[in-house]
């Protein structure tokens, strides 16, 4: 195919010019021969002259064709552009139209309080623990909800079924009652309104309501979780809690409290430790912050340590330069250099010891028990050991002696009962506890009869009672037979009532009796010889 070297449009057939531009096509001659007659030159110049005439025709009638197909193809491409500009205008007003429903399908999904109870029980039975942290809120900014937190709750329903049904019931009925409040007034205001102003709710661990924490305006339900703080108290210092065997405070004075928390709510293992020269102790429980009775507003008392205690050492004259033995080693240290003994259990034994010549005489272990004050002495072996040793006695310790030898066990005993008695019975007044001196009385006598009255009124009346010192004066037999008698002692007491503190001093008269039941000497009566003070 030939083409024109102006303009570049193809030739057809033997054409000589060009249609689009008019040129020559000069290549025709190449096939012509050069002895060409002068007849067909004539010939030639006549073609030339029809193929000029042809070639004006032609190109009339290219232009009429090109002034046609530029009109049609202004035309069509006109119709195109309309469609474009229709479709750029139709597609803001879908893309709106999707975007509203989108809109108002996830607002619905995300204030439907049954969606997020459902992913809320699906989060706890596959062990979700990330879904569990999306399904739950707090007011606490103090408590994190992570997956450390999301395991303690997903372990406690996954050991507590029955539980994890309650709470889901629970929830549901909530919706149930916010889905029908909903239905007569404006939901998102519902949702507000009912959600935050539910004061029943509150009271729940787990309760529904509107998140704080909006999503494009939307409300979002989420299932808040309460948090629990624990209460953590001691009376003595030294005492280290834990939590799942982590330390979390050690009291630091006697009189400790500390605030632990906030914790997720769940099954926790609270515990605690104390070390010193007496006490070895370690202790803990399992608690269940879910269905524990003992929480109020969120907070659960522990107190750390309250099987510890002090306690205070007396002793006599004749017996204050003893050692205190606890639990029966030697702490090397006198009566009074150990008054405040502590911190100790109710369990510890307490005695006391003195060297005389080659022997250590020793006192019986006492348990401490419930007392705050405890009186002991190593009068009565002192004693003995002087009366064995052939040494003098003092002299008022003779003149106290109103017997033959042959009953020197029962002033041992009988002067025991007393000081026992008397010791005792402050404990009585101090605790309204009749029980502390029951065991030193003849049931049935006078004296049995009237003490427990005589304890309540001095308790009620707000006495407190320390016995400071108390000696045995005088042991007389009534009845060798029966082995009854009187003892007369001095008794000095501190005081405490509204406030006033005062030292006093009784003389007293009481009266025993051997208990053949028992097998021990008991008090019958007693009455004041004199108000020394």
């Amino acid at each position: 195919m030939r083409k024109c070297k102006s303009c570049g449009r193809a030739i057809e057939g033997n054409n000589r010019f060009c249609l689009m531009c008019g040129a020559k096509i000069e290549d025709v001659d190449e096939n012509l021969d050069n002895n060409t007659t002068t007849d067909d030159k004539s010939h030639k110049e006549e073609n030339l002259e029809v193929s000029t005439e042809e070639l004006k025709e032609l190109q009339e009638n290219d232009s009429k064709s090109e002034n046609n197909s530029y009109d049609n193809s202004k035309k069509n491409n006109n119709e195109p552009q309309k469609k474009r500009g229709n479709k750029i205008i139709l597609i803001p007003i879908i893309l709106i139209i999707i975007l509203f429903f989108s809109y108002n399908q996830l607002k619905n999904y995300m204030s439907n309080p049954q969606n997020v109870i459902e992913n809320f029980k699906v989060a706890i039975l596959e062990n979700d623990e990330q879904k569990l942290i999306d399904s739950l809120e707090t007011e606490s900014s103090a408590l994190q909800i992570n997956e450390e937190s999301a395991k303690v709750i997903i372990d406690y329903f996954n050991k507590n079924p029955k539980e994890l049904d309650e709470t889901i019931n629970s929830l549901n009925k909530d919706a149930e009652s916010i889905n029908k409040d909903a239905e007569s007034i404006n939901k998102n205001d519902a949702l507000i309104n009912i959600f935050n102003l539910n004061s029943d709710e509150k009271k729940k661990i787990f309760y529904i309501e509107n998140s704080k924490k909006s999503f494009l305006g939307l409300n979002k339900v989420k299932v808040y979780v309460k948090p629990i703080f624990i209460n953590v108290t001691s009376n003595v210092s030294g005492v280290k809690f834990f939590v799942n065997n982590n330390e979390i405070c050690e009291s630091d004075k006697d009189d400790f409290s500390f605030k632990a928390g906030p914790f997720v709510p769940g099954e926790y293992e609270l515990s605690y430790k104390f070390d010193s020269e007496f006490v070895n102790l370690e202790e803990s429980e399992t608690i269940d912050f879910i269905e524990n009775k003992s929480i109020h507003n969120n907070e659960f008392n522990y107190e750390i340590g309250n099987e510890l205690k002090y306690v205070t050492l007396k002793t006599s004259e004749k017996s204050k330069d003893a050692i205190v033995c606890v639990n029966g080693k030697n702490t090397g240290k006198k009566v009074d250099e150990m008054s405040n003994l502590g911190p100790i259990l109710e369990d510890t034994k307490i005695s006391i010891e003195i060297k005389q010549g080659d022997s250590v005489l020793k006192s019986d272990e006492i348990k401490v028990g419930e007392r705050s004050e405890l009186y002991i002495d190593l009068d009565n072996k002192l004693y003995e050991y002087e009366v064995k040793n052939n040494k003098q006695a003092n002299q008022s310790e003779k003149n106290s002696i109103s017997f033959n030898d042959d009953y020197s066990d029962l002033y041992y005993s009988v002067e025991n009962l007393v000081k026992d008695y008397t010791y005792n019975f402050t404990v009585a007044v101090n605790n309204n506890d009749f029980g502390a001196i029951k065991k030193y009385l003849y049931p049935g006598k006078e004296l049995y009869k009237s003490q427990p009255n005589v304890i309540k009124q001095f308790f009620d009346d707000g006495i407190k009672e320390e016995l400071l010192d108390v000696s045995v004066e005088k042991i007389n037999i009534l009845d060798k037979q029966e082995l009854s008698g009187t003892v007369e002692t001095i008794e000095k007491y501190n005081i405490k009532q509204n406030n006033e503190e005062k030292e006093k001093v009784f003389n007293s008269i009481y009266e025993f009796k051997f208990n053949n039941t028992s097998k021990n000497y008991e008090l019958t009566n007693m009455r004041y010889l004199n108000k020394l003070n």
